[in-house]
This record gives C-alpha cells, sequence and structure tokens, in this order.
C-alpha cells in the first residue's frame, strides 16, 4: 500500500502535464494570432492611405 501512493501521485503527475503544455501552446498560438491580425490591419491603413495620396511619385514607390 505504501508504494502505491508515490506510484499514483506520479502517474496523475504525467497525466497532468501535457494539459499544461497544451494550455501554454494554445495561449501562445491566440497572442500570435492576435498579433499577425493587428498587423494585417495596420498593413491595409497604410495601403489605403497610399491610394488616397494625390501625388504619383509617392504612390509609385
Amino acid at each position: 500500500m505504501d508504494t502505491l501512493i508515490p506510484s499514483l501521485s506520479q502517474l496523475i503527475e504525467f497525466a497532468v502535464a501535457p494539459v499544461f503544455l497544451l494550455t501554454g501552446i494554445a495561449g501562445f498560438l491566440n497572442v500570435m494570432s492576435s498579433r499577425l491580425g493587428r498587423i494585417s490591419d495596420r498593413v491595409r491603413v497604410a495601403e489605403r492611405q497610399i491610394h488616397t495620396l494625390s501625388d504619383p511619385h509617392i504612390v509609385d514607390r
């Protein structure tokens, strides 16, 4: 009975560790996805500003 408790606690540790790993990876992917969305939004705004300029020399850049 004494050897059952340490092996049971180790089994629980091994079962729970992947959950924390997957949660961390999911959080990281969520942050990276939102940052990519912000970057693409800024690119769209910059493209609109470039196309609304009246000077053709600046638009050709």
